[in-house]
């Protein structure tokens, strides 16, 4: 038996914008021990209360004139608090309508960041010229200025980082390959087994098919031929021959030879990079753009074959041996396919899916 093998939820790299989230944390804590350190050295601990109160204020909407000089303040809490969380929520919904979920901890990042920045420009104010006034030595307030602007410039920077097309992604690592590596043998242990079962089921099928072609000048004749007519009952199907099983394309591939896999593996890996709609079907894997195919995987008996949404005329005096399947309707849009039976063709299939990716707009996720 096969040992289990523990499932992962979520994803399983940590990308930039994690680690962006992870630095204004790490801010917000160094800002928060900078002023504890001077409250702590003049036990000023009650003088900090106004501060809590001016943002406690803000976010309930108290924003009266009997606050006098913290009206400023308190208004300013107000409003940053509840444009940061419109944009938290804004953000996180159209991340996921977008399919890139990958990206929210940049929108968390900001919201953190909008909020550490509202409690330390509290501080500063009441322990620089507030009600609190002398009660701490003014380099602290002053120097926690440093931390409420690095705030600001982590703000920004999330923003910029999430809705636009920076790479979040870090460059794999070797121990990372490792990881990929390792999961991938797991699941070529996997096929294995599967295929060992399906390679059992042909060997005890081809005795039989020996032994009928020797006896068929004597009795099996017509039993072969009585066993179709027994099961296809209905005479509109009467001559069609027995049913063939349609073996489905994710178990081609698991049954395929480990350098098809791996041709497989590293167009799959390069399309990945897109925007692209994937879609598993009995026949092939489909990959489209807005409704449109654009590109569709599938076996010529065992050996993968690519179709592209290129005119198949383009490559007529062309090294590159395109072949054309426009005379056939269900390829229309993908009327040019290649045949992959070396890493120089499937290098050339990579290169023709980018060029597809490019002529048709495709962003890369």
């Amino acid at each position: 038996m096969s040992k289990k093998v523990s499932k992962f939820y979520g994803r399983k790299s940590v990308n930039k914008l994690d680690w962006l989230l992870a630095i204004v944390c790490s801010v917000i804590a160094l800002g928060a021990i900078w002023l504890s350190i001077g409250v702590s050295i003049h036990n000023a601990g009650g003088a900090a209360i106004p501060a809590f109160e001016d943002v406690l204020h803000g976010i309930a909407f108290m924003w009266c004139s009997k606050y006098g000089s913290s009206l400023a303040i308190i208004i300013i809490a107000g409003l940053f608090f509840y444009e940061a969380l419109i944009y938290l929520v804004a953000g996180i919904i159209y991340l996921c309508k977008k399919g890139k979920k990958e990206r929210v901890p940049g929108v968390v990042a900001g919201f953190v960041a909008v909020i550490g920045f509202v409690f330390f420009l509290a501080f500063i104010f009441e322990f620089a010229g507030g009600a609190s006034k002398g009660a701490i030595h003014g380099v602290w307030p002053y120097g926690l200025i440093v931390f409420a602007v690095a705030l600001l410039v982590l703000t920004v920077l999330s923003v910029l980082a999430t809705f636009t097309k920076y790479n979040i992604e870090f460059e794999k690592s070797s121990n990372e390959e490792k990881v990929v590596v390792h999961e991938k043998v797991v699941e070529v242990v996997k096929v294995k087994e599967v295929v060992k079962e399906a390679e059992k089921a042909p060997k005890v099928k081809e005795e039989p098919k020996e032994e009928p072609k020797q006896e068929v000048k004597e009795e099996p004749k017509p039993e072969v031929k009585e066993e179709p007519k027994v099961e296809e009952q209905p005479e509109s199907f009467m001559g069609l021959g027995a049913r063939r099983r349609r073996i489905p394309f994710e178990s081609k591939i698991k049954r395929s030879n480990a350098e098809v896999r791996a041709r497989y593996a590293e167009l799959k890996k390069v399309l990945d990079e897109y925007d692209l709609n994937d879609r598993f079907s009995i026949p092939g894997e489909t990959f489209s753009y807005k409704r449109q195919k654009l590109i569709f995987i599938t076996f010529s008996g065992n050996t993968l074959k690519i179709h592209f949404a290129l005119d198949p005329k383009e490559f007529e005096n062309s090294p590159i041996p395109m072949k054309s399947a426009a005379d056939v309707k269900r390829f229309e849009e993908t009327p040019s396919y290649l045949r992959v039976k070396s890493g120089l063709a499937i290098r050339r299939c990579i290169n023709l899916a980018r060029r597809v990716m490019s002529e048709h707009k495709v962003p890369k996720k």
